[in-house]
């Protein structure tokens, strides 16, 4: 008889052979090769399942620096153990949705939200309250110097005068401007009869001069002009 085991044809009854470590008996009588134990798959040439003993789960793979097939964790041993890199990975998808993830922003979508943020400012908020008052700034320049005050020169911007005014029967307005062309320096004295009269002309004032009282003419009879106290104004 002839088997993969290459074990002796035409044996006698009771012939051993031994064969990848297993010694088989020949049994005549029922024509079989009885191994003196069960065969395991490490007696096969090419098999080292006894350098490393396997554990559950484990396949043969082949390890080409012993040139046998020894025991190796398979591949969703390898998968739940998260040791392969992505550089093992082939064939890897380029873009969300070939990974199947369909509630992603897309990079069109983020760069729309960012520019309208940008180009669509928000309501203005309200006004904070006011700082502190900053400190004084330096002084100004001096402005001019003003027009000089009343003096005593006679007839100066400034100075008051006792004023008539050259028509007879005119009345003057207090606080109102008058041309020295239509004003006489006067003075008054009392007459026999308890009259009032004024010099007819005592010389004419030039400027202008603004009427600090004001009276009208007393009709006494003949010629009467209004007198007040004026101030020069120009």
């Amino acid at each position: 008889m002839t088997n993969s085991l290459n074990l002796p044809t035409n044996p006698s009854h009771n012939d051993t052979h031994s064969t990848f470590g297993v010694t088989y008996t020949y049994d005549s009588v029922n024509d079989v090769w009885l191994a003196n134990r069960p065969p395991t798959i490490d007696d096969m040439v090419d098999v080292d399942t006894t350098t490393i003993a396997p554990t559950a789960n484990q396949v043969l793979s082949w390890d080409v620096n012993t040139n046998n097939f020894i025991p190796t964790d398979g591949f969703d041993a390898r998968l739940s153990a998260s040791t392969i890199d992505w550089s093992a990975v082939q064939n890897t998808p380029t873009t969300i949705a070939s990974y199947g993830i369909t509630d992603a922003y897309t990079i069109a979508q983020v760069d729309n939200a960012i520019n309208t943020i940008e180009l669509t400012p928000g309501p203005q908020g309200a006004t904070g309250p006011a700082g502190a008052d900053g400190a004084d700034g330096a002084t100004g320049p001096q402005g001019p110097a003003g027009s000089s005050g009343g003096g005593t020169t006679y007839g100066a911007v400034g100075t008051y005068a006792f004023l008539r005014s050259t028509s007879n029967s005119v009345t003057i307005s207090p606080n109102t401007d008058y041309s020295g062309s239509s004003l006489n320096y006067t003075s008054i004295h009392r007459s026999t009869g308890n009259n009032i009269l004024m010099p007819t002309n005592g010389g004419q004032p030039v400027g202008t001069w603004r009427s600090m009282g004001g009276g009208t003419d007393n009709v006494f009879g003949g010629t009467n002009w209004a007198a007040t106290l004026f101030v020069r104004i120009s």
